[in-house]
């Protein structure tokens, strides 16, 4: 009880909370690498049930584009730093079953880096 009382002493009485690594177990835990396999979390389960609700088809006039640019000559490539299973799950929805074809180059798990504008 002593350490309690001083706690709220040395605190202006405010009570404080550490939930930070409360967060983070919850962030790692729905988006593990292996949670795609595991059908663990809340997220990728919901998302693999259901991937309408949350994800939107792209217009035939974007993969239209995409062949277009590839035609071309141009180098296509898609890079995400999400797992490779939860990246099929998302274009197969998104571009359609062959969206490979559509890239000359597909890099998943790429632990892309984030810097503010």
């Amino acid at each position: 009880m002593f350490h309690l009382e001083l706690f709220f002493q040395l605190n202006n009485g405010q009570k404080t909370f550490d939930f930070w690594k409360d967060i983070v177990a919850a962030i790692q835990h729905n988006y593990k690498m292996s949670a795609f396999k595991e059908n663990c979390g809340i997220y990728i389960p919901e998302v693999k049930r259901d991937p309408g609700r949350y994800l939107h088809s792209c217009p035939k006039s974007v993969k239209k584009w995409l062949r277009q640019l590839k035609n071309a000559g141009k180098i296509l490539l898609l890079i995400t730093s999400s797992h490779s299973d939860y990246c099929r799950l998302l274009c197969e929805y998104i571009l359609g079953n062959d969206f490979a074809d559509l890239f000359d180059i597909v890099i998943t798990n790429a632990c892309l880096l984030y810097t503010s504008p």
